[in-house]
C-alpha cells in the first residue's frame, strides 16, 4: 500500500470502522499495516510503536476488549514485531518494538503469546554468535521475568542450554550487555530456588566469569546487576562451596584464571563510595559465612573484611549500619574476631553508630545493633580488656541506658540483655563510675516500670506449664531485665572483692566526699529499687501470666542480693516477709514445683526462703542457749523446705497429722515459715485455721514424749498468741499439753517474745499466769523503755523479726491488761513487793502509769512544765484498800529496798484520790502505820523516809479539814518522826556534800513541816514536842545562789512564809537566834535560846533583827527577779508574808519599805511583755501585794494593770490554771478596793472579770509531785492559799521539770533601820 492510500486522520478509520480502535485517533489494524509496510519510514514506524504501547498501557481494559475479539490479529501483528528483530531492523526501532511486545503480553496475560515470544527468544540465544545481534531478544526476556515469572520458570526449567548460553555472555566486553545477562541471569535463578545444577561446568562458569565481571567492572548498572546476581547466587551451596574453594587455590592457578578471592572482590565494594553496593556486598558476606559459620567466617577475617566493616559504620544511612550489624553478628562464633574487637576494630565506632540508630524510629536496626553488642560483650576473653579508659566505658552506658528506655519491647528487651553483658567484671575500668551505673540501674528500672504487667483483675490466670510455652515479648523483657539486675549483684560483689575497684582511688575528691562515686551508693540504689520496682513487677506478672524461667531468674537474683550488705539484707527481708514473699514463694513452688518437677526452680525458691529466715535470724544476735538450736532448726529448714511443693491447705493438713519422722522435717519447716510471716504481720493462714492446726500438731509434739527444743516452742507460743485474738478459747487440755512441753526448770528467756498480742496470751490463761506470770512481767519490764531516771538493765537478746513497735503501744496494752485483769495486777504487784530493784522500780512505774488512768498530760505553765491527772482510777480504788496489807508484810527491822517502792507507790495512789470530804476508816490506820513506821526509823539517811514523809504530807493536803486535829496529833505525838524530822532539818546549808536523797529528803521534811506550821495554827492541838530552828541557817539557804537546790530553797521559803504568818509564835518551833549572820558550817555553834537581847526586843521587826531583815529582803526579790518558776511563787508569798508582818508591827516600816526604787525595778521586771499570751501567777501575786500596802504611794502603773486585766479577759476562763486563776481574783480584789474607784469604767470590768472567775471552780488544793526527785509540793501552798478556803474540785498538776532561775541581790536597808532603831 502506497503511503498516499493511508488515511490522513487514524482517529476516524474509514477501513476498519470503530472495532479496531485503540483509543480515540489511533486504529490498530492501520497502525499494524503501516509498521509492516516497508515504505513507511522508520521515524514513523518508531512513532506509531510509541503510540500503541501508550494506549496499551493507559487504556488498558478497552485496549484488551478489543485485542481480545481477535487473538490471530494479535499473533499476526507478534509475529510482524519479532521477524522484524530476526531479520534485523534498525535499532533505533528496538525499544518500540521491545516496549510494544511486552506491553502485549502485560496487556493480554496470554500464554499463548509468552510461550511464543519465549521459543523465539530461545531460538535466538541460542543461536547466536554475536550477543550484541540478540540484545533486544535479551531485553524482551527480561521483560517477560518480570512480569510473567511463573511462565518464563516453567519454560526455563527445561532449558538447560539457554542458561549455558546466558552464562557465556557474561565474558563478553560490553559492560552494558553484561549488566543486562545478570540482570536476566538473577531473576532466572531467582525463579527456580534452591537451583541444583546438572552441569557442573555451569557452576564452574560462573565462579570464574561473574567475579571477573566484577572485579574490572566500571559501570554502575554492572556493578548493581552483578552483586545482585551474586547475592542470589550465594543462596546456593554448591556455588558457595565453589566459590570458596577457589579462594584456597594457588597463586598461579588464581592468576591464570583472572578472578579475585570473594573477600576481596567483597572488600573492594565495601571501600566504594555508593551506599547501595556496600549494603549488596554486607549482606553477600552475611549471606556467605551463614551457609558454614565455622568454615567460612576465617578467610573474611583473615582478609580484614570485620575491619572494613567496622570502617564502614561511619555513616548515617539506617539500612546500611543494620546490614553490617547482621554481618558482624554472623562472626560471633570465631575466636579470632573477639581477640581484635578491642585493638584493630574498636567498639568506639559501634557505640556511635547506636547513638545514631537510638535517635531514629528503626527498631529492627537498634535490636540487631544489641543483639550484636550483647555478642561482644558477652564473648568478649576473659584477658582482654573491650573499655580501655574511662570515657568509652561510660559512652556503653549511655547506649545501653538510652536502649532499655526505648518505647519498642523487642529492643529493650535485647538492651536489657546485653547490659547483663555489659556488667562483667573484666570490663570493668578504673575508676569505675559507680554514678553512672547507678543511673544505668534507674534507667533499667524504668524500663520495668513501663513495660510491667497492669494489676491482674479477676481471678489469676497462672500459666504452670511456662516451661513449654514461648514466653511473650513482656516476659522476655522481664527476663532479660532481671538478669541485668542480677549482673548488676555480681559485679557489686566482685567489686567489694576488689580493693582497687571499691575504694576508686583515682576518683576526683569531690564524687567521694559527696558520696557518689562509691561501691556503698550502688549497693543502696540496688537494694532500693528492688524494694521499690523490682519485686513489684515480678509479682505483677506472676499474677497475669507467670513464667517458671521468670520466676527462677528472680529468685535466683535475690539470692544474690541477699549476700551484699548483711544491714540492708535485713531491711530487705524484713519488708519482704512482711509484703508476701513468703506466701509467694510457696504458691510458686506449689504451681511449677509439684510431683518433683523443676528441681532447678525448688531449689532456688528453697535456697531464698532459707536464706530469708537466716538474715531475718542470724544466729550471733541470738542467745548463747538459742544458737545450738538454731543451728539445728535451720538444717531442719534446709531438709524440710523444698518438701513444701503442695498448695497451703494441703500443707495445713500435714500439721494435724501424728508424729511421722518422714514428715516432721517438713512441718517444722512450714511452721517456721508460718512464724516469720506472722511477726511480719503478713497472715498467710485465717487464724482460726492455723490455732486449730497447731493445737493438734501441739498434741502430736506431746505424743513423742519428749522435751520440745526452746526454740520451736517459743515459735508455737508467737503463733498460738498471735491467731488466737477473735477466735474461741483455747482447750485447757492444750494449755497443759504445751506447759507440759517446757523444759524444767523453766526459763522464761527461751521462749519470752517481746510482742504485745503476746502480753494478751499470757494473761488471758489463768493456768499461763501461775506458771509464768512473774518471768515474764520481769522479761517485759526488762526490755521497756521508761523515764530517764529508772536504772538501764541488762537485757536478753529478744528474737524479734517484727517491725518495731513503739513503747507507747506495749505500754498501752500493759496498762490496759493491769487495769482490766486482776491476775496482772497482783503479777505486778508481786513483782514491786518481792523482785530485784532494778525491775521492781520499772514495775512500780507502770503501776503509777496505770494509776493515772491515761489521763495524764504533759503542758507548758507558769515557766514549768506540768502534768494533769484528771479522775481517780478503778486501780487506785483497788490497791487503796489492799496497800496497807501490803506494807504490813514486811519486815521494818530491815531496811528494805521494796518497801521504799511500796511507800512511793501509796503516795501515788493517795494522790490520785484527790481531795476527800470523809476520811475513811482504813486511811487512818494506814496514816498511823505509816507514823509508826517512820518512828521506829533509827537512821535518817534511811530510804524509806523520802516516800513516807511524802505520804503523810499528800494526806494533810487531801484530807478534809475536820480530820486534821487527828492527823496532825498523830504526828506530832510521835517522839521517834519529830526527833529525825529534828535532824534532817538541823544540818546547815551546805548542799554541795549532800547527796541527791539527801536533799530529797530535806526538802520532803521542809514542805511537811511547814504544812504542819500551817495545820497547827488552824487548829487547836497538843504540842508535845517543838523543833528548834535557827533563823540565820533559814536566810542562808534562801539567799539566791545558782549552787543551792532549787527545790530546797522553795521548801525552806515556805517555811519561812508560815513563820512569819504566825509572827513566830508557833508552838511547834522554838527559835535560834544570833546577833549576826555568819558562815555556819554544817553543824553550827548552839545558840542562846529564850527571849532575845534587850537591844533586839525594841526592834520592831523582832525576832528579825536588822541584818536578818535586809537579808531576806534582798532574797525574795532576787527570786521573783526570775519571773516564773515555783520558786518566784514562793518567793512571792513570803514576800506578801514579810509585808503583813511588817504592817502588824510598824506601818511606817512598810510604807519606807515601799518607797525604795528597788519596787519599781522589780514591778517592771515582772510585768508581762507585749507578746506575752499567757499569765504569770507570780507577777499577779507580787502586783496584788504592792496594791495591797502601797496606800498612798502608786507603785503600780495604769499601763501594767491595764496589761493584766487584758491578759485575764483573754481566757478561756475554764481553761486557766488554778493557780493563775486565784492570782487573778486576788489581783482584782486589790484593783476593787482602791485603784478602781477613780475609774468607773475599769471598775466594771474588774467586777465583771471578778464575777466570772468566781462562778469557775475553786483553785485545786491537792499537792503536785516531783518525779524525778520524789519530792512532793502543794501548789496552793506554795500560792499561798488558806486551807480553809479550798474545795475539792479541779486538776492535779504533777511538775516534772524545774527552769533556771536568775538570781539578783538587793542590800540597801541598813540606813533606814537605823533611823528607827531606839539605838540608832
Amino acid at each position: 500500500m502506497a503511503e498516499a492510500d493511508f488515511p490522513r486522520s487514524f482517529g476516524l478509520c474509514d477501513l476498519h470502522g470503530s472495532r479496531w480502535i485503540l483509543c480515540p485517533s489511533l486504529c490498530f489494524v492501520c497502525c499494524m499495516d503501516a509498521v509492516r509496510d516497508g515504505r513507511t519510514s522508520i521515524v514513523r514506524k518508531k512513532h506509531l510503536l510509541l503510540r500503541i504501547t501508550e494506549a496499551l498501557s493507559s487504556h488498558h481494559k478497552a485496549a484488551v476488549s478489543m485485542l481480545s475479539l481477535d487473538k490471530s490479529v494479535v499473533a499476526v501483528f507478534a509475529e510482524t514485531l519479532l521477524g522484524m528483530l530476526e531479520n534485523g531492523s534498525n535499532s533505533l526501532m528496538w525499544d518500540g518494538i521491545v516496549g510494544v511486545l511486552a506491553q502485549l503480553s502485560i496487556a493480554l496475560q496470554w500464554d499463548e503469546l509468552v510461550l511464543s515470544l519465549l521459543k523465539c527468544i530461545n531460538k535466538q540465544v541460542l543461536g547466536a554468535t554475536n550477543f550484541k545481534e540478540i540484545q533486544p531478544f535479551l531485553v524482551l526476556l527480561g521483560h517477560l521475568l518480570n512480569h510473567h515469572p511463573t511462565v518464563c520458570g516453567q519454560f526455563v526449567c527445561y532449558q538447560a542450554n539457554l542458561l549455558q548460553q546466558l552464562c557465556c555472555g557474561l565474558a563478553y566486553p560490553d559492560e552494558s550487555l553484561r549488566a543486562l545477562l545478570c540482570s536476566i541471569l538473577s531473576h532466572l535463578f531467582g525463579l527456580r530456588g534452591s537451583f541444583h545444577c546438572d552441569a557442573s561446568g555451569l557452576v564452574s562458569k560462573l565462579c570464574l566469569l561473574l567475579p571477573k565481571a566484577l572485579s574490572f567492572a566500571q559501570q554502575r548498572q554492572l556493578k548493581v546487576n552483578g552483586l545482585g546476581f551474586l547475592r542470589k547466587l550465594l543462596h546456593i551451596d554448591e556455588f558457595v562451596s565453589s566459590l570458596m574453594d577457589s579462594a584456597s587455590f594457588p597463586k598461579s592457578q588464581k592468576a591464570d584464571a583472572g578472578a579475585p578471592s570473594l573477600p576481596l572482590l567483597l572488600k573492594k565494594f565495601l571501600l566504594c563510595g555508593e551506599g547501595n553496593l556496600k549494603i549488596a556486598a554486607v549482606q553477600c558476606i552475611s549471606t556467605v559465612i551463614s551457609h558454614r559459620p565455622a568454615q567460612y567466617a576465617l578467610p573474611f577475617l583473615q582478609a580484614d573484611l570485620p575491619e572494613f566493616l567496622f570502617e564502614t559504620l561511619f555513616t548515617t544511612d539506617e539500612l546500611l549500619i543494620w546490614s553490617i550489624y547482621c554481618c558482624l553478628s554472623t562472626f560471633k562464633e570465631e575466636h579470632l574476631f573477639y581477640t581484635r574487637c578491642h585493638t584493630i576494630y574498636g567498639m568506639e565506632v559501634l557505640l556511635q553508630s547506636m547513638c545514631h540508630l537510638l535517635a531514629l524510629t528503626n527498631t529492627e536496626a537498634q535490636r540487631e545493633g544489641f543483639c550484636l553488642i550483647w555478642e561482644i560483650f558477652h564473648r568478649q576473653p576473659a584477658g582482654l580488656q573491650l573499655f580501655p579508659g574511662c570515657t568509652l566505658y561510660k559512652k556503653a552506658i549511655n547506649v545501653l541506658k538510652a536502649g532499655v528506655v526505648v518505647q519498642g519491647l523487642d529492643v529493650s528487651s535485647q538492651a536489657a540483655r546485653a547490659v547483663s553483658a555489659f556488667l562483667r567484671k573484666d570490663h570493668a575500668v578504673v575508676p569505675l563510675p559507680y554514678s553512672e551505673l547507678i543511673s544505668l540501674l534507674e534507667s533499667l528500672a524504668q524500663a520495668m516500670t513501663m513495660s510491667s504487667y497492669p494489676h491482674a483483675s479477676g481471678s489469676k490466670q497462672h500459666s504452670v506449664m511456662a516451661g513449654g510455652i514461648a514466653p511473650s515479648q513482656r516476659d522476655t523483657f522481664l527476663i532479660n531485665a532481671v538478669d541485668a539486675f542480677s549482673s548488676f549483684c555480681r559485679l557489686a560483689m566482685d567489686c567489694r572483692d576488689n580493693i582497687q575497684l571499691a575504694e576508686n582511688p583515682f576518683t576526683a575528691p569531690d564524687l567521694n566526699r559527696c558520696g557518689v562515686d562509691n561501691l556503698s551508693n550502688l549497693i543502696q540504689s540496688l537494694y532500693c529499687t528492688c524494694d521499690t520496682i523490682f519485686v513489684g513487677s515480678v509479682l505483677k506478672s506472676f499474677d497475669c501470666n507467670s513464667s517458671m524461667v521468670l520466676m527462677e531468674r528472680f529468685f535466683g537474683a535475690l539470692n544474690l542480693l541477699f549476700d551484699m550488705s548483711v544491714e540492708m539484707a535485713q531491711m530487705l527481708c524484713s519488708k519482704l516477709a512482711s509484703c508476701g514473699l513468703i506466701k509467694f514463694a510457696l504458691e510458686v513452688k506449689s504451681a511449677f514445683c509439684g510431683g518433683n518437677r523443676n528441681a532447678s526452680l525448688n531449689a532456688i525458691c528453697s535456697k531464698f526462703l532459707c536464706k530469708l529466715c537466716l538474715i531475718l535470724l542470724p544466729p550471733d544476735k541470738l542467745p548463747p542457749f538459742l544458737q545450738r538450736e538454731w543451728k539445728v532448726l535451720f538444717e531442719v529448714l534446709e531438709r524440710g523446705v523444698p518438701q513444701l511443693t503442695a498448695t497451703l491447705p494441703e500443707l495445713l493438713l500435714l500439721l494435724r497429722v501424728g508424729y511421722n519422722p518422714s514428715i516432721f522435717d517438713l512441718q517444722l519447716a512450714l511452721i517456721v515459715l508460718l512464724w516469720i510471716a506472722q511477726m511480719k504481720e503478713e497472715r498467710i493462714i485465717e487464724d482460726a485455721v492455723l490455732l486449730e492446726s497447731l493445737q493438734q500438731f501441739v498434741l502430736s509434739l506431746l505424743g513423742i514424749n519428749v522435751t520440745a527444743p526452746c526454740f520451736t516452742l517459743r515459735i508455737l507460743f508467737h503463733l498460738l498468741s498471735t491467731s488466737e485474738h477473735g477466735c474461741p478459747e483455747m482447750n485447757p487440755s492444750h494449755i497443759s499439753s504445751l506447759l507440759y512441753l517446757l523444759p524444767t526448770p523453766i526459763d522464761i528467756a527461751a521462749i519470752y517474745i517481746h510482742r504485745p498480742s503476746f502480753l494478751s496470751f499470757v494473761f488471758h490463761y489463768e493456768r499461763l499466769v501461775s506458771v509464768l506470770g512473774v518471768d515474764f512481767v520481769c522479761h517485759w519490764l526488762e526490755h521497756m523503755e521508761f523515764t530517764p531516771d529508772l536504772p538501764v538493765l541488762h537485757t536478753h537478746v529478744v528474737m524479734d523479726l517484727s517491725q518495731p513497735i513503739r513503747s507507747e503501744y506495749h505500754m498501752a496494752r500493759m496498762l490496759s491488761l493491769v487495769q482490766s485483769c486482776p491476775l496482772a495486777i497482783s503479777v505486778v504487784m508481786e513483782v514491786v513487793c518481792k523482785g530485784e530493784m532494778c525491775v521492781a522500780q520499772r514495775a512500780l512505774h507502770l503501776v503509777q502509769n496505770a494509776v493515772a488512768d491515761g489521763s495524764h498530760s504533759t503542758t507548758k505553765k507558769w515557766g514549768v512544765c506540768m502534768s494533769e491527772i484528771g479522775s481517780t482510777s478503778p486501780l487506785a480504788q483497788t490497791l487503796h484498800g489492799v496497800l496497807l496489807i501490803i506494807l504490813q508484810r514486811f519486815d521494818h527491822a530491815a531496811e528494805c529496798a521494796n518497801l521504799t517502792l511500796v511507800l512511793e507507790l501509796l503516795c501515788t495512789v493517795q494522790l490520785s484520790a484527790g481531795r476527800q470530804y470523809e476520811m475513811p476508816m482504813s486511811d487512818f490506820r494506814t496514816f498511823f502505820y505509816v507514823c509508826g513506821l517512820i518512828g521506829r526509823t533509827i537512821e535518817p539517811e534511811s530510804s524509806k523516809l523520802r516516800p513516807a514523809f511524802s505520804y503523810l504530807y499528800v494526806m494533810l493536803q487531801s484530807a478534809p479539814q475536820n480530820a486534821w486535829p487527828r492527823l496532825i496529833s498523830t504526828v506530832l505525838s510521835n517522839r521517834g518522826m519529830m526527833e529525825l524530822m529534828q535532824r534532817i532539818i538541823t544540818p546547815g546549808p551546805m548542799q554541795d556534800k549532800w547527796t541527791q536523797e539527801k536533799l530529797s529528803l530535806c526538802c520532803v521534811t521542809c514542805t511537811l513541816f511547814a504544812n504542819l506550821l500551817l495545820c497547827e495554827a488552824l487548829c487547836s492541838v497538843e504540842v508535845p514536842h517543838s523543833l528548834k530552828l535557827n533563823l540565820n541557817t533559814i536566810l542562808l539557804i534562801v539567799k539566791p545562789d545558782k549552787d543551792k537546790d532549787l527545790v530546797l530553797q522553795a521548801a525552806m521559803l515556805q517555811v519561812m512564809t508560815e513563820l512569819l504568818r504566825c509572827h513566830f509564835t508557833s508552838s511547834l518551833v522554838t527559835l535560834q537566834l544570833q546577833s549576826s549572820i555568819e558562815t555556819l558550817s554544817e553543824s553550827p555553834p548552839p545558840a542562846a535560846t529564850g527571849s532575845s537581847t534587850p537591844s533586839l526586843s525594841l526592834f520592831p521587826m523582832s525576832p528579825l533583827n536588822l541584818e536578818q531583815m535586809s537579808m531576806l529582803q534582798a532574797s525574795l526579790q532576787g527570786h521573783l527577779a526570775q519571773r516564773r518558776g515555783i520558786l518566784g511563787l514562793a518567793a512571792a508569798t513570803c514576800y506578801s508574808a514579810l509585808l503583813d508582818f511588817a504592817s502588824a508591827r510598824s506601818a511606817m516600816v512598810v510604807s519606807h519599805l515601799l518607797a525604795q526604787p528597788w519596787n519599781h525595778i522589780l514591778l517592771l521586771t515582772l510585768s508581762p511583755e507585749d507578746d506575752d499570751e499567757s499569765l504569770c501567777p507570780t507577777s499577779l501575786l507580787i502586783t496584788a501585794t504592792m496594791l495591797k500596802h502601797a496606800g498612798g504611794l502608786k507603785l503600780v502603773t495604769d499601763s501594767l494593770a491595764q496589761r493584766l486585766i487584758e491578759l485575764i479577759t483573754k481566757g478561756p476562763f475554764t481553761k486557766l490554771d488554778a493557780i493563775v486563776k486565784h492570782a487573778a481574783l486576788v489581783f482584782l480584789k486589790q484593783l476593787l478596793s482602791g485603784r478602781v474607784r477613780e475609774s468607773p469604767g475599769l471598775q466594771e470590768a474588774c467586777l465583771a472579770l471578778t464575777s466570772q472567775l468566781s462562778t469557775e471552780n475553786a483553785p485545786n488544793p491537792h499537792p503536785i509531785l516531783l518525779h524525778d526527785r520524789g519530792i512532793v509540793l502543794s501548789s496552793s501552798h506554795l500560792a499561798g492559799y488558806r486551807m480553809g478556803d479550798m474545795t475539792s474540785t479541779g486538776v492535779l498538776p504533777i511538775l516534772i521539770g524545774m527552769p533556771l532561775t536568775i538570781f539578783f541581790h538587793f542590800n540597801c536597808w541598813a540606813l533606814f533601820f537605823r533611823s528607827i532603831s531606839p539605838q540608832g
